[in-house]
């Protein structure tokens, strides 16, 4: 979340508290669970469960918070798997499609949804001139998706 920054000191003061209180809240919320476990006299277990997964649980959070997007070869790095094999399940499962002869575009559905970003860039070809093409580029919204889709049996076979 980008928190914009006003002129006068007062403002940039009250930006700052807020900001101040927004990582307070992600931060606090597993360490109250944790807390009200060891309270309660749970077993110790539990508590180190549910502190495993509130680990887990903040660093979810944090990435569908993420801004910014990744290339589709570092989106199949994170994933795990193959970049050819992404790009073949991302063609096969409508997420994206070929455009002209091997040019890769995203459908507008996953665009609207946030999942997917196209961003134009320049492509030189080899007699020197210069022509603009798309890139498509996976935000973290659509790296979550991609991930669950990917494990989720029903998604197909990669």
């Amino acid at each position: 979340m980008i928190i914009p920054r006003r002129a006068d000191p007062a403002g940039s003061l009250v930006v700052r508290q807020q900001a101040v209180r927004m990582r307070r809240a992600e931060v606090d919320v597993p360490v109250l669970l944790s807390e009200k476990l060891t309270d309660r006299a749970a077993p110790p277990e539990l508590v180190a469960e549910a502190e495993r997964l509130e680990g887990e649980a903040l660093e979810f959070r944090r990435l569908t918070r993420a801004q910014g997007t990744l290339t589709i070869t570092d989106t199949a790095k994170v994933i795990g798997i193959n970049p050819k094999r992404l790009v073949n399940w991302m063609i096969g499962n409508d997420w994206a499609f070929r455009e002209g002869k091997d040019r890769l575009a995203a459908h507008q559905r996953r665009l609207d949804a946030g999942q997917l970003r196209q961003r134009i860039i320049r492509l030189y070809r080899s007699d020197g001139t210069e022509t603009l093409g798309v890139s498509v580029l996976v935000t973290a919204k659509g790296l979550i998706a991609l991930a669950k889709a990917i494990t989720d049996h029903r998604a197909g076979p990669l």
